[in-house]
């Protein structure tokens, strides 16, 4: 019993170079975590208002949601799997087999609870700096942006010049249901990503993510600390240019429903009282939901231009919508996109230079997973899961 049990500890511990190229392509997202949640706490004492624990165990739910979809997903396949076994093959000897072999393997399951793990570490702790930024920096920024969208788009506000477009109950309703579906749409990246097989562009994605909520979602959004449209009456003595969008708002809310208005009152109510909750901290610019939409669209583009259109659609769904709902400034928008595409390019260009390119996992994995039989498989061909 000693010895193999030695033996089996020995290997479970060998620095073997998957094991290495497992590091490789994860110790700086980890230490970027790590480096960014010692700031946040930092800076939630300094102000003796250290919300991140209460919010990890709300924002561990995020994580599990993704796990779901990727367990659903391989499910999904294991059904689709049973459809093709080999003829003279057992399905339930055979299709675990062929799961392990492609999918369940060391790299992708530690790659993947790493990733799974460390984002509502860092989405907590993003959470409890955004609760501070009226804290850090008032909002003082609201009646530039106004002017600015009023200035960009030729004497008009940019809500009324979408009206034409979007100003009938049945459009602000899908667009409101596109705008929640927003969370869905990342939970279902996240999930992808973590487990895909594409590592190198797998890590510009997870790099890009948590930068975006470093740099544009922390940083600039402290500097520019604004509000929002929907909270315009509340943080500025400006006469609000908004009036007549919400009035129609409330009128499509009073006859169908529009939860965004909701949201928005919880959002001003914690804001008021301070409560800690999932649904709490106001910010505007830039727009994090267009900033994720844009690069939903670049890690779709790096996949297929069949993937990449229907995903800059959203992204482009989502900007119009941001403005249409009352959630924020064009200019929130507009500045969002271009600091995603910096930032993703900048990470791009880092992989290069430091030469950090993970190795890709194979696609196919190998010949065919066998179980014993005596009859002859036939070859076998499957469709890549991601």
């Amino acid at each position: 019993m000693g010895a193999p049990l030695t033996q089996a500890w020995i290997a479970a511990l060998r620095w073997t170079p998957e094991r290495r190229q497992l590091a490789r392509e994860h110790a700086p997202l980890l230490a970027l975590v790590a480096a960014f949640a010692l700031v946040s706490v930092g800076v939630q004492l300094s102000q003796g208002q250290v919300s991140s624990v209460k919010l990890l165990s709300v924002h561990s739910g995020l994580a599990m949601t993704s796990c779901l979809m990727l367990v659903i997903g391989l499910t999904l396949h294991a059904l689709w799997l049973l459809l093709r076994v080999p003829r003279g093959q057992r399905p339930l000897v055979w299709i675990p087999v062929e799961l392990q072999r492609r999918y369940l393997t060391e790299r992708r399951l530690v790659g993947c609870a790493l990733v799974q793990l460390s984002v509502p570490v860092f989405s907590s702790a993003w959470s409890g700096l955004k609760r501070l930024i009226p804290t850090l920096n008032p909002f003082s920024w609201d009646s530039t942006f106004a002017q600015a969208d009023h200035v960009l788009h030729a004497g008009h506000d940019p809500w009324q010049l979408l009206m034409p477009l979007m100003g009938t109950p049945w459009v602000t309703v899908a667009t409101n249901v596109a705008y929640h579906l927003w969370y869905v749409v990342m939970l279902l990246i996240l999930a992808w990503q973590s487990f895909s097989s594409r590592r190198a562009v797998r890590f510009r994605f997870f790099m890009t993510f948590f930068l975006l909520w470093a740099i544009p979602g922390t940083l600039v959004a402290t500097v520019f600390s604004s509000a929002g449209p929907c909270f315009f009456d509340g943080v500025t003595q400006a006469a609000s240019p908004y009036l007549e969008q919400f009035a129609y708002l409330n009128r499509v809310d009073a006859a169908h429903g529009l939860p965004a208005l909701a949201l928005q009152h919880e959002l001003w109510e914690a804001h008021v009282s301070g409560a800690v909750q999932l649904k709490s901290g106001i910010s505007a610019m830039p727009s994090m939901h267009v900033c994720m939409a844009t690069l939903f669209c670049l890690v779709g583009f790096a996949r297929s231009r069949w993937l990449g259109l229907p995903l800059a659609a959203f992204a482009l769904w989502i900007q119009l919508g941001s403005v249409h709902l009352g959630w924020h400034y064009a200019v929130d928008g507009y500045v969002a996109a271009g600091l995603t595409l910096a930032i993703w390019w900048g990470v791009g260009r880092g992989m290069r230079a430091w030469g950090l390119k993970p190795t890709d996992l194979p696609e196919r994995g190998g010949p065919p997973a066998e179980a014993p039989s005596e009859v002859p498989s036939p070859p076998f061909r499957e469709p890549r899961l991601c």
